[in-house]
C-alpha cells in the first residue's frame, strides 16, 4: 500500500520494502512488499551489508544512484521492457532504530523535493511499523495474561474446593496425603522414565512441574488469606466483648436503680413515676438481653 501510494507521487516506476527480521542472533531483510516488479525479480531475504540495500541498512545512510548500468533489473510493461535511469535506497528508522528499507528506481530522475519527500515519508513509515510491532507484542502479551489468569482462576477454584474438604476430613486428608506422596514417588519413577524419552516429551514435563509451582503458590497465598481473616475475626471479637462490657456496667447500675427506686419503699413516687420507671427497666432489660445474645453469637 506504501508502494502504491508513494510510486505515482514521485514519478517512480518501481520499488521494493524490506523488513528487518530479527531471529536470535541472525539479522536479515526479508521482502515485505514490491511494486511493478515481476515474480522473482527480487530476492526474498538479504543479509546485512549485501548488496546496496544491505549496504543502506547497515550505514543507515540513504543511497541514491544516477544513470544506472545495464545491469540493473529491468522496468517491464506489456509493451516492452527498459532499464531505470534513477534509483534510491532509503533506511526506514524510528529512534534511530532500523526497521525496514525502502527502494524506488524511476526512469528519468528524481528531483531533490522527491528524494526529500521520502527521506519524510520514511520517519512515518518507522512510525507505522513501530506501531503494529507495539501492537502485535501487546497483544501476544495481553493474550498470554488472559490466558494465564483464566488457569489461575481455575486453579483458585480448585484451591477453594479443596480447602473445604480438607477442613472437614482432617483424617481423609490424612491418608489423601499418603496416597500423595505414593503418587509422588510414582511420579519420580515416571519421570526419570520420561527423561530418556524425545526432547518434546522434556519440554512438556517442564509445562507441568511450572504448574505445580503455580499451584503452590496460589496455595500458600490462600493459606496467607485465610490467617488474615483468622485474625481479623479474632479483633473484631475482642472489639464487641470490650464493647458490650463498658455498656453493660452503666446498664446494670441503671437496672438496679430503677429496681430500688420500684419499690418506692418511702411512697413518694406516683403513679406515672413509677410507669417511667417501669419503662426504664423493661427497656434496659431487653437491652442488656440483646448486649448477651451479641455475645452469644
Amino acid at each position: 500500500l506504501v508502494l502504491a501510494q508513494l510510486a505515482p507521487v514521485i514519478s517512480s516506476q518501481q520499488g521494493a520494502l524490506y523488513i528487518l527480521h530479527a531471529e536470535e542472533n541472525d539479522l536479515t531483510l526479508r521482502l515485505l512488499g514490491s511494486y511493478a516488479n515481476q515474480k522473482g525479480d527480487l530476492p526474498e531475504s538479504l543479509k546485512l551489508g549485501e548488496g546496496l540495500l544491505g549496504q543502506c541498512a547497515m550505514d543507515r545512510q540513504p543511497i541514491v544512484i544516477e544513470n544506472v548500468p545495464q545491469q540493473f533489473f529491468k522496468v517491464n510493461s506489456s509493451l516492452g521492457v527498459t532499464e531505470p535511469g534513477h534509483v534510491a535506497i532509503f533506511p526506514v528508522l524510528f529512534e534511530g532504530q532500523l526497521l525496514a528499507v525502502i527502494e524506488v528506481a524511476t526512469l528519468h530522475h528524481f528531483a531533490p523535493i522527491h528524494l526529500s519527500f521520502i527521506e519524510q515519508l520514511t520517519e512515518d513509515i518507522g512510525i507505522v511499523l513501530n506501531t503494529i510491532q507495539t501492537n502485535t507484542r501487546t497483544e501476544d502479551l495481553l493474550a498470554q495474561s488472559q490466558t494465564l489468569a483464566k488457569e489461575l482462576r481455575q486453579q483458585q477454584m480448585e484451591m477453594t474446593e479443596t480447602n473445604k474438604r480438607l477442613e472437614q476430613q482432617t483424617v481423609s486428608l490424612q491418608k489423601s496425603q499418603l496416597q500423595l506422596r505414593q503418587k509422588q514417588d510414582e511420579l519420580e519413577v515416571t519421570n526419570l522414565q520420561l527423561e530418556e524419552r524425545a526432547t518434546q516429551v522434556l519440554l512438556q514435563k517442564e509445562d507441568v512441574e511450572q504448574k505445580r509451582r503455580e499451584i503452590e503458590r496460589a496455595h500458600r497465598a490462600l493459606e496467607e488469606k485465610a490467617e488474615q481473616l483468622a485474625l481479623t475475626s479474632k479483633y473484631k471479637s475482642q472489639f464487641l466483648a470490650n464493647m458490650s462490657h463498658e455498656l453493660r456496667t452503666p446498664l446494670n447500675s441503671l437496672l438496679v436503680l430503677s429496681q430500688i427506686l420500684l419499690e418506692n419503699n418511702e411512697g413518694n413516687l406516683t403513679q406515672t413515676d413509677i410507669d417511667f420507671l417501669t419503662t426504664i427497666y423493661d427497656a434496659g432489660s431487653e437491652l442488656l438481653e440483646l448486649i448477651n445474645d451479641i455475645l452469644d453469637i
